[in-house]
């Protein structure tokens, strides 16, 4: 009487023939570097903004509501209409990304 193959011998089994598959099979040829775009989250790159303190917002819904309308409406983030309405108050000229000085210059 023969016995039956446990769990173990049939891993092994499978575990060799899918190494002489990858054996014969021929090697891939080097993928194009130009194939595919790289892509990234859009936006200033996180390294670019020096930070002199972290703050976390809590808003209620209607607020949150209203800022999520404006930054709809204007294509931006609402961290960006947030930082936009902190320049105003304090007196700091508007300057967008990009715009006068500042690395992308």
């Amino acid at each position: 009487m023969s016995k039956r193959p446990n769990v173990a011998h049939l891993l092994a089994q499978q575990v060799a023939e899918d190494v002489a598959q990858a054996a014969a099979a021929p090697e891939p040829a080097e993928p194009e570097a130009a194939a595919e775009p790289v892509k990234r989250k859009p936006g200033r790159p996180r390294s670019q903004r020096e930070v002199a303190n972290k703050q976390t917002v809590y808003l209620d819904q209607a607020r949150y509501d209203a800022l999520l309308a404006i930054s709809a409406d204007h294509g931006r983030s609402i961290h960006s209409i947030i930082l936009e309405g902190i320049d105003n108050m304090i007196g700091r000229p508007r300057r967008r990304w990009g715009e006068g000085e500042g690395p992308a210059s």
